[in-house]
C-alpha cells in the first residue's frame, strides 16, 4: 500500500510542470519589438536582453499579463536612462512578469 502511493505521488510529480521563477538584474542593453505574424497569435510584446555579462537569453512581455503597458514602460525607461532594472520571469522560458527600476 506505502509503495502504491508513493507511486502515485510520483506519477503526479511527474506530470505537472512545477514553475520557478528566476530574477535578473542589470540596465536594458537591447529592446526588440516583432511584428512577425508567427508571433501575433502568441500576443508576444517586448523583448529584452540585458547588459549583464551573463545574460545571452531573451526575456519577452507578453501582452496577456497583467500591467503589460507599466511593465512595458519601467523596461523602456531602463534602457533610456540607462538605469538597472529587476525583472523576474518564469523559469526556462524567460516570460517577464515583473519589473521594477532600482
Amino acid at each position: 500500500m506505502r509503495m502504491q502511493i508513493l507511486l502515485t505521488i510520483g506519477l503526479f510529480l511527474f506530470t505537472i510542470n512545477i514553475s520557478v521563477a528566476e530574477t535578473f538584474s542589470g540596465i536594458v542593453q537591447t529592446l526588440h519589438y516583432n511584428a512577425d505574424s508567427r508571433y501575433a497569435a502568441e500576443e508576444r510584446g517586448l523583448c529584452i536582453k540585458l547588459a549583464a555579462p551573463a545574460d545571452t537569453n531573451w526575456k519577452c512581455l507578453y501582452k496577456n499579463k497583467h500591467l503589460y503597458k507599466e511593465i512595458n514602460s519601467v523596461l523602456v525607461m531602463s534602457k533610456m536612462l540607462k538605469k538597472p532594472v529587476t525583472i523576474i520571469t518564469d523559469s526556462g522560458t524567460w516570460n517577464i512578469y515583473m519589473a521594477e527600476m532600482n
